[in-house]
């Protein structure tokens, strides 16, 4: 058998997957945006996997300060432990094109697809149909017949905070969120008092589940952990060094 994780989700929990899709360009001079929404719930993703998702006028994940860079999202990452090799799903953050790659989208729905080393990837982005939410889910399958051992890793920088505050003073606002994890680190939970009414809190929360059961699943709070110092968005050292995330709890 394969050991990869795998994301997969209830199909009634999603929005239904529109079968007419547009395929759209991926490696573009200026960043190409799609909006999906529910309710209050939002989010712009990018044709390279770039993008931010708020709820109201809250930012849930850190907006981008350069619309042209697309350096800031929730990126996937897989990484071979045999060969030694490190990319996403999308053309972000890793800058892999692998060996076949396409960006389609529906009205509320759009799929990320590559095959890199006879690893193909499928990436759903489509909000919740039943709650203002969204689903990200990550197909993976191995066309070889060798057996492949993948580690899987998951980063989005969160801000918790309105617009206009996160534009101002983006480190200082960032210092108020905290974080906790429940059921074996599957759920992040992450809140910060509300700017407008200290009595309220805002929170918001993720949920990793899997069609098989994920072995060695960490979480760390800070991007230094994740990334290392200076900033590898290419090749995060956690990806090859799980230890690093041992001493580094949310």
């Amino acid at each position: 058998d394969v050991i990869i994780p795998q994301m997969r989700s209830a199909r009634q929990g999603g929005a239904a997957v529109d079968v007419r899709r547009r395929y759209l360009p991926w490696r573009t001079k200026e960043a190409t945006s799609l909006f999906l929404s529910h309710g209050k719930y939002h989010s712009r993703i990018t044709t390279s996997g770039a993008g931010e998702s708020g709820f109201g006028d809250i930012n849930i994940t850190r907006e981008s300060s350069d619309m042209l860079r697309e350096s800031v999202g929730t990126f996937f990452y897989l990484y071979d432990i045999a060969k030694g090799k490190t990319w996403s799903p999308t053309f972000m953050p890793t800058k892999d094109d692998g060996d076949k790659h396409a960006v389609s989208a529906s009205e509320q729905a759009v799929i990320f697809e590559k095959t890199s080393n006879n690893i193909a990837t499928s990436l759903l982005v489509t909000p919740l149909s039943s709650e203002e939410g969204e689903l990200r889910e990550l197909t993976i399958t191995n066309m070889s017949n060798t057996k492949t051992l993948l580690t899987f890793g998951i980063c989005a920088e969160l801000s918790l905070s309105l617009g206009r505050d996160e534009s101002s003073h983006p480190n200082y606002e960032r210092l108020f969120v905290a974080t906790e994890t429940h059921w074996n680190n599957q759920v992040i939970v992450a809140s910060r008092p509300d700017p407008r009414d200290r009595n309220r809190t805002m929170a918001a929360g993720f949920l990793l589940v899997s069609d098989k059961k994920i072995d060695g699943l960490s979480a760390v709070r800070e991007k230094e952990v994740f990334y290392g110092s200076p900033q590898s968005k290419n090749s995060p050292p956690i990806l090859h060094d799980i230890s690093r995330a041992n001493a580094f709890r949310p």
